[in-house]
């Protein structure tokens, strides 16, 4: 959808290197739930705001590791599961993606 010339509400974006994302926009960016899928294989659902990961989410390196739990700026931040691919976990508290 698109509002005075910007992606605002629902919809998919594609880029010629096969990533892709579908979720919300507000004027022309990614804002509230979305699934953003690079090209490597690695993933992220959640939240969005103002273009960026920000809020509770989901990101799946190409290993298979991924973090559970809450994002600021595109950094993990505040409380948040993070798995390896060999079950392995740490549950806790990170700040700029530091535990």
């Amino acid at each position: 959808m698109w509002r005075r010339n910007q992606q605002h509400g629902v919809g998919v974006e594609k880029w010629k290197d096969g990533s892709w994302f579908s979720g919300n926009f507000s004027e022309g960016k990614k804002f509230g739930f979305g699934i953003y899928m690079w090209r490597d294989g690695a993933s992220y659902k959640g939240r969005w705001e103002d273009g960026k990961i920000a809020g509770f989410g989901c990101y799946q390196w190409v290993d298979k590791k991924q973090f559970t739990g809450e994002w600021i700026n595109c950094k993990m931040s505040g409380f948040g599961v993070y798995q390896w691919a060999d079950g392995k976990r740490y549950e806790g508290f990170y700040t700029r993606d530091k535990r």
